[in-house]
């Protein structure tokens, strides 16, 4: 089938919205009334709690000149009429399935054959409807540009011509009028050879759900395009509803009455491979818009299709089944951690457990243990790699295990690496990252030349960084190495009887000399002086 470049945005029949986005499913029961939107062509992840609103006709694009007008509002009519009536049918449907509770077995029950018959009719009619073949015909109307198995036509009068042998035919086929043995319609392979076709219905159960697509139906077809001879399709019509419609076996399509096999229902348990079979079909066609109900079946799905995704024309699922995973992940986790701002951690420490008394592997500041996690996706427990901080406690910006006791029981301070965190915790400014790993700004000058050499307390006082008017710790080290000491900022959140004398000892610490700086113990005695 030829892909059309015009571009007829699918019709979704509004009542699908609605049942999709009931607040209650089958027998009153409530249920989440959201839907998942899913664009696959820019992996945008979104949801809806209310139908949209229809906003263009289902034959806008037949619209034309006055010559047309008449059989295109005849069309309008028959559809919607019909759309009304296959409402109320799936409806009761629905209602009538459902009626004895929550089935966990097939049966099956008879109904009204032409209440069942105009719902066929409604749906096989859709599928054209959403088809790639109806989309081809209507750019030859746009075109003006005709193509017979003989030749190739432009002609306004003959395309016109055509456009009104279009809508006649599908006045009928929504009419159900008997056309005369022999004529041949477009419409053929897509609805009048549906003619004689089986309904029956398939309920997914334990906690599988069906999806659907902007084309409102899948084909049991394995190919990957659209196949007009394919006569096995299924409509999901709720999350855990399908209708399947099964052409007859007798291709035979000189009756020109739409009719279908028998009255009779009959209502199957889907198993979970079977409706991820289903969902499937549908991705493999290449929707922009996939619509379900629920994150974890959606998840498990992709799963299925990724089995067998063996071939190049296969569309990878994989970044739709991360962000469903994700999602689903951060609203059944009831804990997470604000990090900064707007970026939030899901917090996964109740559903995993530790083996073993010892780490696997150990680090600086963190060890790696084996752990056991139980994943609520796929219901199952998995070996994961869990890295574990060792107790850390923050006092006046610094960390435990970077003060270290001398032979004398005296604290050393060590590693300035860690305080990036005071960085990190600053929103003044945008800070940029170096090679020191936010170091520069409390480093002693020497220490500077010797890292460039080898690799290439304002703050407490001010309550911002040392170096506050530099974005990076690159120009930072160029100060530093140039002999600009930090600026003493507009005032000093530490009070003392002789501010000034502070400010000098502050300076004596960032003395290009090393021996020049006051020794720890001299700094100590000077500030309780002050």
């Amino acid at each position: 089938m030829k892909n059309s470049t015009l571009e007829i945005p699918y019709y979704v029949p509004l009542f699908l919205w609605q049942f999709w986005l009931s607040p209650t499913g089958p027998n009153d029961l409530p249920r989440d009334s959201r839907l998942h939107i899913y664009n696959v062509y820019d992996n945008d992840l979104g949801e809806i709690r209310i139908p949209p609103q229809a906003t263009r006709p289902v034959f806008q694009d037949l619209a034309t000149k006055t010559s047309s007008k008449i059989l295109l509002r005849a069309a309008e009519l028959a559809f919607y009429t019909l759309e009304s009536e296959a409402e109320k049918t799936l409806s009761d449907l629905i209602n009538r399935t459902y009626s004895s509770g929550v089935l966990d077995k097939s049966t099956s029950f008879g109904f009204d054959k032409l209440r069942l018959t105009n719902l066929c009719r409604y749906l096989v009619f859709l599928r054209f409807r959403n088809s790639a073949k109806y989309r081809n015909i209507l750019e030859c109307f746009e075109t003006g540009v005709i193509e017979t198995r003989t030749r190739r036509i432009s002609s306004t009068s003959f395309v016109e011509s055509q456009r009104r042998y279009f809508l006649r035919d599908i006045v009928a086929f929504l009419e159900n009028a008997s056309l005369e043995d022999g004529t041949w319609s477009v419409m053929d392979p897509y609805c009048w050879s549906l003619s004689g076709a089986d309904l029956s219905i398939g309920l997914a159960t334990n906690g599988q759900e069906f999806i659907f697509s902007d084309s409102c139906y899948g084909t049991l077809n394995e190919g990957f395009g659209e196949d007009p001879e394919c006569r096995d399709l299924f409509f999901p019509i709720l999350p855990s509803f399908a209708l399947y419609v099964i052409g007859s076996a007798d291709k035979n399509t000189q009756s020109r009455t739409f009719t279908i096999a028998n009255s009779r229902i009959e209502v199957g348990i889907e198993s979970a491979s079977d409706v991820h079979l289903r969902n499937s079909m549908i991705l493999q066609t290449y929707p922009q818009y996939l619509y379900f109900s629920a994150l974890r079946p959606m998840a498990l799905s992709v799963a299925s299709y990724d089995e067998f995704r063996w071939v190049q024309e296969h569309q990878d699922y994989s970044r739709l089944k991360q962000r469903c995973r994700q999602k689903y992940l951060q609203e059944s986790v009831t804990k997470t951690l604000v990090i900064k701002g707007s970026l939030i951690l899901t917090d996964l420490t109740d559903n995993i457990t530790r083996i073993g008394t010892c780490p696997a592997g150990y680090g600086s500041f963190a060890d790696v243990w084996m752990a056991v996690w139980n994943d609520p996706i796929d219901k199952r427990s998995r070996h994961v790699a869990l890295k574990v901080l060792r107790t850390v406690m923050v006092k006046e910006k610094l960390m435990k295990v970077n003060i270290l006791i001398d032979e004398n029981g005296c604290p050393i301070i060590t590693d300035f690496g860690l305080s990036k965190v005071v960085e990190d915790l600053s929103d003044s400014i945008t800070i940029a990252s170096s090679f020191f790993a936010g170091s520069a700004r409390w480093m002693a000058p020497e220490l500077i030349r010797a890292l460039i050499e080898d690799e290439a307390g304002s703050q407490v006082a001010t309550g911002g960084l040392p170096f506050p008017h530099r974005s990076n710790d690159h120009a930072v080290t160029v100060d530093i190495l140039r002999g600009i000491k930090p600026s003493r900022g507009t005032h000093c959140l530490i009070k003392f009887k002789d501010e000034g004398a502070f400010w000098n000892i502050l300076d004596d610490c960032w003395n290009e000399a090393p021996y020049l700086r006051p020794t720890m113990k001299n700094l100590v005695g000077t500030l309780n002086d002050f």
